[in-house]
């Protein structure tokens, strides 16, 4: 006896402890895993209002600052004579499948 415990009792309440810490901690993983994805997307945001705000003027042509602001990477995954499949990755870890018609 332990502490006026049997000790089968006491190892079963022991395994059953161990047991939900272990499920707790690996709960608190997974959430600080998507805090961490969350504060990425958050800064990222106002990375991309940052740059939108910082023109003084209506944007009427291209503007290579934001356009490197919101993309990553343009991959382009198959093209034919009709159209051509593209993924955009932007900063945000997210992809967009387009596809382009050629006229």
């Amino acid at each position: 006896m332990k502490n006026g415990i049997d000790d089968e009792v006491y190892k079963e309440e022991y395994i059953r402890v161990s047991a939900e810490l272990e499920e707790l901690r690996k709960r608190r993983v997974e959430y600080d895993r998507q805090d961490s994805i969350k504060e990425g997307l958050r800064r990222r945001v106002n990375e991309i209002i940052g740059t939108i705000n910082s023109r003084q003027e209506l944007l009427e042509e291209f503007d290579e600052n934001i356009f490197n602001a919101l993309v990553e990477k343009i991959e382009v995954i198959s093209t034919n004579a009709f159209f051509s499949k593209v993924f955009i990755k932007t900063n945000a870890d997210n992809c967009r499948k387009l596809k382009f018609t050629d006229y």
